[in-house]
């Protein structure tokens, strides 16, 4: 029998180990704003588990980590459209992973996600027994209790850490005495992927949000080198207002720029290949709104027109530290795949003209806020998938 709550009356842990004991079998939903959550249960035990939210996606994991690279992504989803298998299973296929390997990942995916379930105080869960995944890469069962356990003292450390971390908007850079001691220290594999994202300009947040480590391994490592003096407090940026109003207009430029290159992408589409444009444009939205569910808030009529009229006001209603990387991603794996169909479709010869076009149709909006859309790091992942 399924039942159904809110984390607010029912907190994540207690709702574990509720499944736990009850030696439950089926799937647990856990949803905030656009941000949704399942977990697969087998007799109490967790099988498998799956996130919208781009950082929890398994390709998104893969890339951060240095585990393949955006080519080898492209080929994969290339031949996944094909053999309609899941990634991990294509990934094994073309040789780029082991089995082992990918099992191994897909294990560690399945548990941070369960992990960043704990750190949410709301959210609306259904329970919906004897319901379970049709994938390949179920996890042997996962010990519910020893996760349990872990989860409870990753909160109670990252609350200690937390608390005795500068603010987010600290900038941080690394001191003298790193570069004239160099022999001499001795740094953890964590510690040395956060040494190398301090560079004088980036704030603690922006480094969390580029590091593969995770955020409690991160704020971990950024509470260590701080302590050993290893790292230096440069500075804060902007008030939070200020960057706020700067998120909306950025966020308004990037769903500017991104319109202007798919309607390029389907003029060009349009004059060789006539009404299947629309058929084209289609089966890539289709396909990224499956990964990325924030595409979805994209309107496309019958004819692969996109209509953005309503996707900046619904997208401003997701987590505000998470909103603009959400769209940014979305949009720049739409703009990929429509890309490489393209490609694949009209030949290479016509590549020049499809850059030509996008180039022409986005030159005026990317000269006027050039600078906007390099702080924010759109331009530069706009023009890598352009040179694609």
């Amino acid at each position: 029998m399924g039942f159904q709550g809110n984390l607010k009356s029912l907190s994540f842990p207690d709702l574990l180990q509720l499944l736990t004991m009850g030696k439950k079998t089926g799937t647990l939903r856990v949803t905030y704003g656009e941000r949704i959550k399942e977990i697969y249960f087998k007799e109490g035990h967790i099988i498998y588990a799956t996130s919208t939210c781009p950082d929890d996606m398994i390709e998104n994991i893969l890339l951060k980590k240095g585990k393949i690279t955006r080519d080898e992504l492209a080929k994969a989803k290339q031949v996944q459209e094909i053999t309609g298998k899941g990634l991990p299973q294509t990934l094994v296929y073309l040789n780029i992973l082991s089995k082992e390997d990918v099992a191994e990942q897909v294990r560690a995916q399945i548990e941070e996600i369960v992990f960043s379930l704990f750190s949410w105080e709301d959210g609306e869960f259904t329970f919906e027994d004897n319901k379970l995944p049709d994938t390949e890469y179920m996890v042997t069962a996962l010990n519910t209790m020893n996760i349990l356990m872990e989860g409870t003292r990753r909160i109670d450390e990252w609350a200690r850490i937390r608390k005795n971390l500068p603010p987010d908007n600290t900038v941080l850079k690394v001191s003298p005495m790193v570069f004239s001691q160099r022999d001499e220290i001795r740094l953890t594999p964590d510690e040395v992927q956060v040494l190398s994202l301090v560079d004088g300009e980036r704030s603690i947040e922006e480094i969390k949000e580029k590091s593969p480590t995770g955020e409690l391994a991160t704020a971990k490592a950024i509470y260590s080198l701080l302590m050993s003096g290893y790292i230096q407090k440069v500075g804060l940026k902007e008030a939070r207002t200020k960057r706020k109003a700067e998120e909306k207009e950025i966020l308004e430029i990037t769903v500017k720029l991104y319109t202007n290159a798919f309607n390029a992408i389907k003029k060009v589409l349009s004059e060789k290949i006539g009404k299947s444009a629309g058929r084209v444009v289609h089966k890539s939205f289709e396909e990224v709104k499956k990964r990325y569910p924030i595409v979805g808030n994209i309107n496309l009529d019958s004819e692969g027109n996109f209509d953005f009229a309503n996707f900046a006001e619904l997208v401003r209603k997701l987590p505000e530290g998470s909103r603009m990387h959400e769209v940014s991603v979305g949009l720049a794996q739409l703009f990929e795949d429509l890309l490489s169909l393209s490609y694949s479709l009209l030949g290479s010869k016509v590549k020049d003209q499809i850059v030509q076009t996008i180039k022409t149709e986005t030159e005026t909006l990317i000269n006027e806020n050039l600078e906007s859309l390099k702080n924010s790091g759109v331009y530069s992942d706009f023009m890598r998938l352009l040179k694609l």
